[in-house]
């Protein structure tokens, strides 16, 4: 198995040298270090590595925050930023980047080795999700009965999806259902109301209740 690919981004030489090192003794396959965001982002562009371990605070134009905003706007590649120090403002203007983790230097070699085979793993899920998703919506999409998804978070449905049926069937365009999560709710005839709400409720707490049958009311009332 192909050894993961490291990118050390870090504009202190020393510190970069010692990263490397460590990192090669860890098992990475490590590539040059670069000391700016500029030659990050160049280099993410000539060869996406498996992951990068950058510093927030860079000489030049782009420091380690906006280097990462723009390496994400261009590459699936996760971020585990390195920092000499640990102010809140600095860590939420850095959590817009969605980074894998944060290291405080000094670093210590087992912190090192946890945090990026944790940020490691964690990428490689979110693609298995972001691609079992991607599929899922694909079959979705050909499907031409009423089937669709609620998409539910601590308790309550923040999303639908829909297949091109739905609309064929209720009047209402996918639009309609991706702007009102609870659009699907409201057209419950008022006599099937309690029913689903309970079948709802035992399905978001992780049970698999018999199928329900109800109505629904079209958009026209009928």
């Amino acid at each position: 198995m192909a050894r993961e690919a490291i990118l050390i981004v870090e504009d202190d030489r020393l510190l970069a040298t010692h990263l490397h090192a460590t990192l090669i003794d860890l098992g990475y396959a490590v590539r040059e270090p670069v000391a700016s965001g500029e030659a990050a982002v160049a280099a993410v562009a000539a060869c996406p590595p498996d992951l990068i371990l950058m510093d927030i605070q860079l000489a030049g134009t782009l420091d380690g925050i906006a280097a990462a905003e723009h390496i994400r706007s261009a590459a699936d590649v996760p971020i585990v930023f390195l920092t000499g120090h640990s102010e809140n403002s600095l860590l939420q203007q850095a959590k817009g980047t969605a980074p894998y983790g944060y290291l405080i230097k000094p670093v210590r070699e087992r912190d090192l080795a946890a945090a990026l085979a944790i940020a490691l793993t964690r990428h490689a899920l979110d693609r298995q999700l972001r691609a079992s998703a991607a599929r899922y919506k694909q079959l979705l999409g050909s499907v031409t009965d009423y089937v669709f998804t609620v998409q539910v978070e601590e308790g309550r449905p923040v999303g639908t999806v829909h297949g091109p049926g739905c609309a064929a069937v209720t009047g209402y365009t996918p639009e309609e259902y991706q702007a009102d999560p609870y659009l699907w709710y409201r057209m419950v005839h008022d006599q099937d109301r309690e029913a689903v709400t309970t079948q709802a409720a035992r399905v978001m707490t992780g049970e698999m209740p018999p199928p329900l049958e109800h109505r629904i009311i079209h958009r026209d009332g009928s």
